[in-house]
């Protein structure tokens, strides 16, 4: 899985009729929601309908390079079991896994289904609490920050300044554990586009490597938003073309160190520049 993959779009999972325009709506990810987007009396109808339509999906996110994964109920509800039994003979990715508290239990899904790239997300206290923990559970490739669920649980009013403390710990247990760079939370303003921004703006501040989204309209901004602007990746070629002299120089006035080019070969990385 790349660490450039930068969007994460939710499929409801009894809606199967979206799931091709979803496999080609550009996200470098789909995930087949049997979660919040299923009330309570349609989960097992959500199972059925993932394992009847599944199969074709998976062949189109294959042809497409997009990556296939299933987010199930969190454990210690009614469905966990399963959810879980259902994807095991799936063609799978790997799947998320809300509300993740306890490391044992995601070592034993690893060891169930060792194929699977497993998505944590990161929605409660408890969690964060054990954040290191579960950071280094066997076969844990990314983390995902749930805002929402998360401001809930903790009783915050809003998802924006109240949550920074909880954006800098998944940063810092993701870099410590060598995983791939984090996954911000969804934007649930669907028609605010200033709003999709500031978001997308702050993520990339803090250093999330991606985006969960919730509508294909916005795939497109969140691509752009984390990746490298093209005064960056200007910048980034001037250091790498100046640093190859071996001699030390400046570039806009900043000495070009080791540091310096290390970054500067981190964004023409992430710009897709050899």
């Amino acid at each position: 899985m790349s660490r450039f993959l930068r969007t994460y779009l939710f499929a409801p999972a009894t809606r199967s009729e979206r799931f091709d325009k979803a496999a080609r709506a550009g996200a470098g990810s789909v995930i087949v929601d049997l979660e919040d987007a299923v009330e309570p009396a349609r989960k097992d109808d959500a199972r059925t309908s993932l394992a009847n339509t599944l199969p074709a999906l998976a062949d189109t996110a294959r042809a497409l390079k997009v990556q296939l994964l299933v987010r199930i109920n969190s454990h210690g509800t009614p469905w966990y079991d399963a959810d879980l039994a259902a994807c095991a003979g799936l063609d799978l990715d790997g799947i998320v896994i809300p509300k993740a508290e306890h490391a044992d239990e995601i070592a034993r899904i690893a060891s169930m289904e060792p194929r699977w790239a497993l998505h944590l997300l990161m929605e409660t206290g408890a969690g964060f609490d054990r954040l290191a923990e579960l950071a280094r559970a066997p076969n844990v490739a990314r983390l995902m920050l749930g805002t929402v669920d998360l401001a809930l649980d903790l009783g915050a009013n809003e998802i924006g300044e109240p949550l920074h403390y909880y954006r800098s710990q998944i940063l810092l247990f993701t870099r410590l554990a060598g995983l791939l760079p984090a996954v911000d939370g969804v934007c649930t303003n669907l028609d605010d586009s200033t709003a999709l921004d500031a978001e997308v703006q702050r993520a990339r501040a803090f250093g999330f490597g991606a985006k969960l989204c919730v509508h294909p309209k916005q795939i497109a901004p969140v691509t752009a938003g984390l990746g490298p602007a093209p005064r960056e990746v200007q910048w980034a070629t001037r250091v790498c073309e100046v640093a190859q002299s071996g001699a030390a120089v400046a570039v806009d006035g900043k000495l070009v160190d080791a540091p310096v080019l290390a970054q500067a070969r981190r964004i023409l990385e992430a710009a897709g520049h050899a």
